[in-house]
């Protein structure tokens, strides 16, 4: 697994991601949101939304159980606004 400096889509400070899921996701690993993972097919989406939305969706992933990621999706990969597999919200 290869880390790839880029922003954090939550935070936009610096932050390293890897690919998982066969490239579908990245996997965040930020100092300041903790770990989580964002659907390659809301990126841009999440990278556009306001910054409330990200300030909830950091704030989720600080609060996340231990043992969960937060993974980022839209409400075709997720079905619900929040499941607790994998701690799942859709943007």
């Amino acid at each position: 697994m290869e880390y790839i400096e880029e922003e954090c889509p939550l935070c936009d400070r610096i932050s390293k991601f890897y690919f998982v899921d066969h490239d579908n996701r990245k996997f965040y690993r930020c100092e300041y949101c903790t770990d989580f993972q964002v659907y390659i097919n809301v990126e841009d989406i999440l990278r556009n939304s306001t910054d409330t939305l990200k300030r909830q969706l950091s704030k989720a992933s600080h609060e996340s159980p231990h043992d969960k990621v937060l993974a980022i999706g839209d409400g075709k990969v997720v079905s619900n606004i929040f499941r607790t597999f994998d701690f799942e919200v859709a943007v």
